[in-house]
């Protein structure tokens, strides 16, 4: 096996400075095209779409994540795509991997959604749902 792929879902809400939460999800497909040089780096090629309500209407994103949950403690999900609006969007969102709270650390992601100027435009949080466990395992796939 030269590596693998997975896809994961997340759910949940962002929320710019004096408004109410907005609903968002990200639909991920990841892909790791060396194994060894994943153990080296931790890195995953991502690509997939954000669905975030007066932000992007399943916009296309492309990105990296770092797998590093058990040396490092930590699951990063970087990625940018385009706004409803036609402006450039980032993301930067984290799993920091507790041992006293696995699963729910494994299970939430924070972030911060930031605009072309690099200023944070808004924070999120999403949740990946344990209901979807069993197609999350599935979709892992070697890559040859």
């Amino acid at each position: 096996m030269s590596g693998f792929e997975f896809h994961e879902a997340l759910a949940g809400s962002y929320e710019r400075p004096g408004a109410a939460p907005r609903p968002v999800a990200l639909h991920l497909h990841a892909r790791v095209e060396h194994l060894l040089q994943h153990l080296r780096d931790h890195k995953a090629r991502v690509d997939g779409s954000i669905e975030a309500e007066g932000l992007a209407a399943r916009a296309p994103l492309l990105g990296e994540m770092v797998i590093d949950p058990l040396r490092g403690g930590v699951i990063e999900y970087r990625f940018t795509f385009t706004g409803d609006d036609g402006r450039p969007y980032r993301f930067a969102g984290r799993k920091d991997v507790v041992k006293s709270a696995p699963v729910a650390s494994l299970t939430t992601l924070r972030g911060e959604v930031h605009d072309e100027g690099d200023a944070i435009w808004a924070t999120a949080e999403l949740h990946f749902a344990l209901r979807t466990l069993p197609e999350f395992l599935a979709s892992f796939r070697p890559v040859v």
